[in-house]
């Protein structure tokens, strides 16, 4: 999960910080600052929706189905892996309270400024 957010949160904050110059400049701010706040949106729907397919592949996944060619009676077949990589749970669950409050606090500023 971790590659994922670093490169939604990279390209967004690219794209962020290149608008935030250019309003710097003595031309002012482009006009696509709507963008930038739906992009930030997508960005909170994405992490919740990657946290929660992590959590999903937790749960659901063992060590047979991912790696069947492998295992031999000596491993227990219902060894739960996390895909690949370690999960916290705990941080996994703390990511979908901080990706869902986000997401509401972007909405709510959409409404505020775009509405």
């Amino acid at each position: 999960t971790g590659q994922y957010f670093i490169a939604m949160n990279y390209s967004v904050h690219a794209i962020m910080y290149f608008y935030y110059y250019l309003a710097a400049c003595p031309c002012g701010p482009p006009k696509w600052a709507l963008l930038i706040t739906v992009m930030q949106i997508v960005q909170m729907i994405f992490g919740f929706g990657v946290t929660l397919t992590s959590i999903y592949y937790c749960f659901t996944l063992t060590a047979a189905k991912v790696f069947p060619a492998t295992m031999d009676a000596s491993i227990n077949a219902t060894a739960h892996v996390t895909y690949g990589h370690n999960l916290s749970l705990t941080n996994a669950y703390f990511g979908l309270v901080i990706y869902g409050s986000y997401f509401y606090l972007f909405c709510e500023f959409f409404v505020k400024r775009y509405i």
